[in-house]
């Protein structure tokens, strides 16, 4: 009874942790490559080239994605939060890594609104030391070298640099020190071009210029800023 109990469990965990897809390409999936979605309620949508797992499965045969394809992710399932966005999509190199499997490789990574990261991935991440691309959906583009969190152009240490995530749409420059941006710089998003001082990253003071329309720039700017007597806001 311990040893189906075992069993059992041991299915169920792995199953939460690996979703299992099916063939939905209407010409099959020969040689284990086609279009595949899912069991799971977020019906994720992945074409390309799978391989079948080579752990210890209990008989059942599961096939993850191996080499190169496209993961094309949907929506979120009440109750269950996951790093992934409906519609972003990765498009690349793919391999397994502690049971998992995730970018690794090069590849593109869109996110739900446009911005493309390109670059080599390491379990997931972009790889540390790696050169990469940022292009942002209004026409914005960064290119570096990845450090643990931040695509950094020029010296992000001491010296003039600039930095982004991907995420967020932000992109900083000015003179760095210890790490961090110090004194005067720009943040520019999808929103606005911010000019000011800067202390550890944080804004200080300066000037909020508008790239959209009123209210959607008031979207992007926090409410301690637009309240805050050290800031302006130009629309």
């Amino acid at each position: 009874m311990y040893k189906i109990f075992f069993g059992i469990s041991f299915i169920l965990l792995y199953n939460c942790q690996t979703p299992m897809f099916r063939c939905v390409d209407k010409n099959g999936c020969t040689n284990n490559s086609g279009t595949y979605e899912t069991t799971d309620q977020h019906k994720d949508i992945y074409s390309g080239n799978m391989k079948k797992s080579d752990t210890f499965n209990f008989g059942i045969e599961i096939l993850k994605p191996f080499g190169y394809g496209k993961m094309t992710y949907g929506p979120q399932i009440p109750g269950y939060r996951r790093a992934y966005q409906e519609g972003e999509s990765y498009e690349g190199n793919w391999s397994w890594i502690n049971g998992g499997f995730d970018y690794h490789g090069k590849g593109v990574l869109t996110t739900n609104d446009g911005t493309k990261i390109d670059g080599y991935w390491y379990d997931g991440k972009p790889k540390i030391g790696s050169d990469g691309m940022i292009n942002f959906s209004d026409g914005r583009k960064i290119t570096g070298v990845w450090g643990k969190y931040f695509l950094c152009s020029g010296n992000c240490t001491d010296g003039y640099g600039k930095e982004s995530s991907g995420y967020g749409g932000w992109i900083l420059s000015g003179f760095y020190s210890n790490g961090s941006l110090n004194g005067e710089g720009i943040e520019e998003t999808n929103e606005y071009i911010f000019k000011g001082k800067f202390l550890k990253k944080g804004k200080v003071s300066g000037i909020f210029n508008c790239k959209v329309k009123k209210d959607d720039c008031l979207k992007g700017i926090p409410r301690g800023y637009q309240t805050d007597k050290n800031f302006q806001i130009k629309f």
